[in-house]
């Protein structure tokens, strides 16, 4: 997630302890307050050099804390005013899947029961939305003028929607294990394939498991759910698309 990355690269520039616990801190006093078995390891990289701090939780609600920088001093910081190294990894990460701008893409494949179709994307200049593209299918769509490529891009911003909501749970319905539900591709709810202009693969589907979510896969690995409506408003829009009608 870039609101959690930059706001943690805030912080690193006033990075400062709330107390000083030991000045002139040799490997015994390093021991007594576990720093040489620390809980989290934090490293980044600045201007070419690499910088890092150790925390051991005091069990008190503060880290004890030692850099790389100043290694004989232990200083202690509130872990409230530091709390990201307990952050959850759906924390890390952005809940957006598919962040791809329209402007490296090629083509775009979508299946599902009702759907197989495959978009070209031709990039032109600037247009009136930005970078013009014509759009192609191999089913004889051709989405040529910047009225029907804005629809296409309607339609593309449904892609940008879906996001991530939770993990995948071990079952999928009761005594249904999720691994062997995922295994089935009878099972498959819909699959988007997509290639950048630099050649990139990039592989998506959807397993829908329950009323109101689907597991979600990237390159073939699964980890987290979707929601179904999300996944639902791509059918719905793509069938706009084909017909010509005005997605919104």
């Amino acid at each position: 997630d870039t609101e959690t990355y930059y706001g943690i690269l805030q912080g690193f520039t006033a990075f400062t302890g709330d107390s000083t616990y030991k000045l002139g801190a040799t490997e015994e006093d390093l021991k007594e307050c576990g720093l040489d078995d620390p809980d989290y390891a934090v490293s980044f990289e600045y201007g070419g050099n690499e910088y890092y701090f150790l925390l051991k939780d005091d069990g008190e609600g503060n880290y004890f804390v030692i850099s790389g920088i100043y290694s004989d001093i232990i200083t202690k910081i509130a872990k409230r005013n530091i709390a990201y190294p307990e952050y959850d990894l759906l924390k890390w990460l952005s809940p957006y899947v598919f962040r791809r701008d329209i402007k490296t893409i090629s083509t775009i494949s979508v299946k599902s029961a009702d759907f197989d179709e495959k978009f070209y994307i031709t990039h032109f200049d600037e247009g009136d939305y930005g970078e013009s593209i014509q759009v192609r299918s191999d089913n004889g769509l051709e989405l040529i003028t910047e009225e029907e490529s804005y629809n296409f891009r309607q339609f593309y911003g449904d892609l940008l929607k879906i996001e991530l909501k939770d993990y995948l749970p071990s079952e999928a319905s009761e005594g249904v294990p999720m691994d062997g539900f995922l295994k089935d591709p009878d099972n498959m709810t819909m699959k988007i394939e997509v290639v950048t202009l630099a050649g990139e693969k990039l592989t998506y589907e959807y397993y829908r498991y329950s009323t109101r979510r689907c597991a979600i896969s990237v390159n073939g690995r699964f980890d987290f759910c979707a929601l179904n409506d999300d996944v639902k408003r791509i059918e719905t829009d793509l069938a706009k698309l084909i017909a010509g009608e005005k997605i919104n």
